[in-house]
């Protein structure tokens, strides 16, 4: 039975967050107006009360976009060969954009293809994530 393998040790280049997505802030709700007249005390809990949990590391987040694109490769390959390819992960988790850098079958880089279309991994840190992956199919 031929398998599918994934190169994650060597071949996963990991780039700096690509981009974040332009935010706008919102205009402050009536009930949260007041807030802003308390003392310089309350102004530092408050800050405290909207910091959110720890990003994830990069290292971690790697792991988790691993299992992400292990769980959507199909468990045997019809034809042998290799697939380089360059994507980035939006900061909904999807795979936002890829191009085949190498194959060495056309019908494999349609399968990698989509795999990448059927990855749903957690939100990057930084917004969005670049990686270079190389699917060996065996």
């Amino acid at each position: 039975m031929k398998r599918i393998s994934l190169i994650f040790a060597a071949c996963l280049a990991v780039g700096a967050a690509v981009a974040k997505d332009d935010e706008q802030a919102a205009p402050p709700s009536p009930d949260k107006a007041h807030a802003m007249d308390k003392p310089a005390a309350n102004d530092k809990s408050n800050m405290a009360e909207r910091k959110q949990a720890p990003a994830i590391s990069k290292k971690e987040y790697l792991r988790l976009l691993a299992v992400s694109l292990r769980k959507h490769a199909p468990k045997s390959a019809r034809r042998a060969g290799k697939v380089k390819v360059a994507f980035t992960v939006g900061a909904s988790g999807r795979v936002v954009s890829h191009k085949i850098q190498y194959a060495s079958d056309p019908a494999l880089a349609a399968s990698v293809g989509q795999i990448l279309a059927a990855v749903q991994a957690p939100p990057p840190p930084g917004g969005s994530f670049f990686a270079v992956q190389e699917f060996n199919f065996h």
